[in-house]
């Protein structure tokens, strides 16, 4: 990631960026069983997404390398049990091997080495986790996450793609099977 790009921009980006659509983090939750799990949010920034998983009852390991938009986060969230701020980027969370069920990236995914963050993705999961790509969109109607969906696709040899169009948000969700990597998409 350009980490240095945010530098005195946290306070801004912090009120200026929408935050997620309720839909869809109704639709994780009951449809993903997204709650009461370890999920790594990997380039959190100021948090905002990670707030939102963490009061959907999950805990939360926030990762994110830039210190003000960390700075930022560790105030709104300073008092709060199961919130965990971490100085690492997607290539190198600083989490243990098999430590969290979940790893989501919204609006980062674009940052990221692809490659090394998938290697990093295998080595923090549990058997069995998931990767979630997360993305707002202001028109329900079209879906363009910039070249980050599309190069999801392709690095991960996805053969078809499938996004939830939930209102204004929208997430990808990427599956990880018996370690052999992110290799395929689950569709329903």
């Amino acid at each position: 990631m350009k980490e240095h790009l945010f530098n005195a921009k946290a306070k801004i980006y912090d009120i200026a960026r929408p935050r997620y659509a309720q839909e869809m983090l109704d639709f994780l939750k009951k449809n993903e069983k997204l709650t009461n799990k370890k999920i790594a949010d990997v380039g959190a920034g100021t948090g905002i997404f990670s707030k939102q998983l963490y009061e959907i009852g999950n805990e939360i390991f926030a990762i994110e390398p830039n210190d003000d938009m960390r700075n930022v986060m560790y105030e709104k969230m300073k008092n709060e049990d199961n919130f965990h701020i971490i100085n690492g980027n997607a290539e190198a969370t600083g989490l243990k091997e098999n430590s969290v069920d979940v790893v989501c990236a919204a609006q980062a995914f674009h940052w990221f080495d692809y490659k090394a963050f998938a290697k990093e993705c295998l080595r923090i999961m549990k058997k069995g986790g998931k990767v979630y790509l997360t993305w707002n969109n202001s028109d329900a109607g079209s879906f363009d996450a910039g070249s980050g969906f599309r190069r999801a696709c392709s690095i991960y040899r996805l053969g078809r793609s499938c996004a939830y169009g939930l209102s204004d948000g929208w997430c990808c969700r990427f599956g990880y099977r018996n370690g052999s990597g992110l290799d395929y998409l689950l569709g329903y």
